[in-house]
């Protein structure tokens, strides 16, 4: 899960870089696509892990989710130039990595 939150952070500081006008496009692009492949493989993992108790990893899977789709949509913005819509999605990416963060240390897991 400290994958999780590391990509979370860097899709975070593209999307502000880039609203910014701090990185190229194609910069911020590559960097959101693969933030949205390394949560895919990191619920991949967390779904065949048996370490994890099941009602916890019902809910990990749930801030992955919500993490993968505001980042998709954050691609999907920077693909159209939409920068008001990418800030939009970085304050929810925000709201949600510190959910993510808050679940894990309730959890007793280190982010």
């Amino acid at each position: 899960m400290q994958t999780a939150t590391s990509w979370a952070a860097t899709a975070q500081m593209a999307g502000e870089a880039w609203v910014r006008r701090a990185v190229p496009t194609h910069y911020a692009g590559r960097t959101i696509d693969t933030a949205v492949e390394t949560l895919s493989e990191t619920r991949e993992t967390l779904e065949q892990s048996p370490s994890i108790p099941p009602d916890q990893r019902v809910k990990a899977r749930e801030h992955l989710q919500n993490l993968a789709a505001t980042i998709e949509e954050m691609r999907k913005a920077i693909r159209s130039g939409d920068r008001a819509r990418v800030q939009e999605q970085v304050q929810q990416l925000t709201a949600q990595k510190q959910a993510l963060l808050n679940f894990l240390e309730n959890a007793g897991a280190r982010p």
